[in-house]
């Protein structure tokens, strides 16, 4: 009776686990039949490609009006250079630009380059051995004004009073001498002037310029 009853026990035990194991081999199946069903299923592409798309169109929209402001902003400036150039290429035949002038010849043809309908200014634009604060040209030069990136300097003289620009960074000073009206004579007075005044030993070269025209290299010698 112990070994029928421990046989039908252990198949009992046989029957569960097998009913169990069936049970989930067919979960197992159903689960890959509703997943093979759905893979199966036709996949709609056409919204992650029109997605994609409208956003490549939109890029390339945007690029392309990048591009056509870059190419107006181009053109613009283009426009600004060819309509200066025309005139300012025909006052450059005066110049050579690796002359230096004496300093009544370099006068003479800033003056004869003032081809605009009013009397331009003359401007002289003076490079340094170092910076103004370095070379310590103060002295007869107080201040009057400060900017960010420049020291406007006033310049006590007997008869007038002369603007000289230092920049700060740079060894370079800017000065408005007068105008093209004045006679040679004067013009001239004023830069030998400006020349003494900052010193001849802390200038490494001057070029003067009507306010339109080329710019002209004075021979310190």
């Amino acid at each position: 009776m112990g070994k029928i009853r421990v046989k039908a026990l252990g198949n009992e035990e046989n029957e569960k686990e097998q009913r169990r194991r069936d049970a989930v081999r067919r979960e197992k199946k159903k689960a890959l039949s509703e997943g093979s069903v759905e893979t199966e299923k036709p996949v709609e592409e056409k919204k992650p490609v029109a997605k994609k798309v409208g956003s490549e169109q939109k890029g390339e929209a945007t690029e392309q009006a990048v591009q056509k402001k870059l190419k107006k902003k181009f053109e613009k400036k283009k426009e600004i250079v060819q309509g200066r150039s025309s005139r300012y290429q025909e006052l450059k035949k005066f110049v050579d630009p690796k002359k230096f002038y004496p300093l009544p010849e370099a006068i003479t043809i800033v003056k004869s380059t003032d081809k605009a309908h009013f009397a331009e200014s003359v401007e002289a634009h003076v490079n340094l051995r170092k910076t103004a604060k370095e070379l310590g040209l103060k002295g007869a030069v107080k201040k009057k004004a400060s900017t960010k990136n420049k020291d406007t300097k006033e310049v006590e003289e007997p008869k007038e009073t002369m603007k000289i620009v230092y920049e700060k960074k740079f060894p370079i000073a800017h000065v408005l001498v007068g105008k093209t009206s004045e006679t040679e004579s004067e013009l001239q007075e004023k830069i030998t002037r400006l020349m003494k005044l900052i010193g001849t030993t802390n200038i490494t070269k001057v070029t003067i310029t009507s306010t339109m025209g080329p710019g002209v290299k004075v021979a310190l010698v």
